[in-house]
């Protein structure tokens, strides 16, 4: 089997690629510069010699990032090899060769970058190459996801033939399935919203044949709109199955469930609290916008079992001495409402919540005069109206009871 080299040239994230020309023309496909091997030379040798023939450039040869074999036309087979390269001297001959590009991964085997068939190979390692250095919980906007997959930028499940990879996105703002995690398990509704799903539908049987397709499957969730919170790679953990869930219309239906898991690290990666509660907060003035007939149709179709995601959130340890001064000052009596503690702990004190009236999260202060004593229905009212009249009122009763102190 012949091998064929092939170099993988990058400067400011843009890949060099090739016309391969025969007299004064140049073919339909752009490729990676390199060319097949003879029997005295290494594969580094070759890549070196073709491109200093070619292009007139000089390089170091890296590592082998492929090694993939290619049937052509005539039924013979070679060998494709993909190797790191630097450019060392001649880059001002790029400028002046109408068949060399800077291009974008996300150019390559596009409209005006065809790619030759047998560097498509290539193509898939070096997207894959950028797909791992995800982490969970990085956040990419519609833009970036598209770009790093190579994918299309609408639908909740979207395949990618450059990247050989199907994301799925779980949208938890809008989306009309009932994905749910149950402890490490993942469950995916697969594409169609009106009517009986197929699992030989689209993307579906990409998914359900997942196990043996070769094709890498990667989780996204959106809590926010036009926000994809990366979850990680994901497999399937057992056998798909159909179940019923409601459609657009809010029809009873046979829906496509895919039971995942995380490949690498089966621990869900939790989430900040803030963004899941953006999605609840969604759904919730969603449902409130549903007149009372359509409500209840939808809950006696709801499932019984509640879902369970892993979430965290930023943690203030406060000052001991303010808020126990704080609550001792107020006499069981809470600051806003001028009313009694409304029962008291384990330990016979009068229930009142610290709080502050700039909150620490927004970089307020963690001191006398800005902390407060409240009963928790007036904690729960300052955390969800945030009403600047109670703000003021508070403010000012600390500043008339502490300017007395003083």
């Amino acid at each position: 089997m012949n091998k064929v080299s092939a170099a993988i040239i990058v400067k400011d994230d843009l890949f060099l690629i090739t016309r391969c020309i025969s007299g004064d023309q140049a073919d339909d496909f752009w490729r990676f510069p390199g060319g097949e091997k003879e029997d005295y030379e290494s594969i580094n040798e070759c890549l070196a010699r073709h491109v200093k023939e070619k292009l007139g450039l000089s390089i170091e040869c890296g590592n082998i990032l492929s090694e993939t074999s290619y049937e052509l036309k005539n039924g013979n087979l070679i060998e494709v090899v993909g190797i790191e390269a630097e450019v060392i001297d001649g880059e001002k001959s790029i400028k002046e060769n109408p068949y060399c590009e800077w291009v974008r991964i996300s150019e390559l085997n596009g409209k005006k970058y065809k790619l030759a068939p047998e560097n498509k190979s290539i193509l898939s390692v070096l997207y894959n190459k950028k797909i791992d250095k995800l982490k969970p919980n990085d956040v990419l906007d519609g833009d970036e996801l598209c770009s790093t997959f190579g994918c299309s930028n609408q639908g909740g499940m979207r395949r990618s033939l450059a990247s050989n990879t199907l994301v799925i996105v779980s949208n938890y703002v809008k989306s009309i399935y009932d994905d749910r995690w149950d402890g490490d398990i993942f469950y995916y509704t697969g594409t169609g919203t009106k009517g009986d799903q197929d699992f030989n539908y689209s993307q579906n049987k990409t998914l359900y044949h997942s196990r043996s397709n070769g094709v890498r499957v990667h989780l996204f969730e959106v809590h926010k709109n036009k926000e994809y919170l990366y979850i990680g790679e994901v497999e399937l953990q057992a056998s798909p199955f159909m179940e019923l869930q409601p459609d657009e219309k809010n029809n009873l239906r046979k829906a496509c469930v895919f039971p995942l898991q995380l490949k690498k690290n089966k621990s869900i990666p939790a989430i900040f609290y803030k963004k899941f509660r953006e999605s609840q907060e969604k759904k919730e003035n969603d449902a409130f916008s549903l007149d009372d007939d359509e409500l209840l149709r939808r809950a006696k179709n709801a499932r019984k079992k509640a879902s369970r995601r892993v979430v965290f959130q930023n943690v203030y340890g406060r000052n001991r001495y303010v808020a126990e001064y704080t609550k001792r000052r107020a006499k069981g009596v809470c600051h806003l409402c001028d009313e009694p503690a409304p029962f008291s702990d384990e330990k016979g004190k009068p229930y009142l919540e610290c709080h502050h009236i700039d909150w620490v999260a927004n970089d307020g202060d963690d001191t006398l005069e800005n902390t407060v004593a409240l009963c928790p229905n007036c904690h729960r009212k300052m955390h969800i109206k945030k009403d600047p009249n109670d703000i003021r009122f508070l403010k000012d009763k600390n500043l008339d009871f502490f300017s007395k102190k003083i």
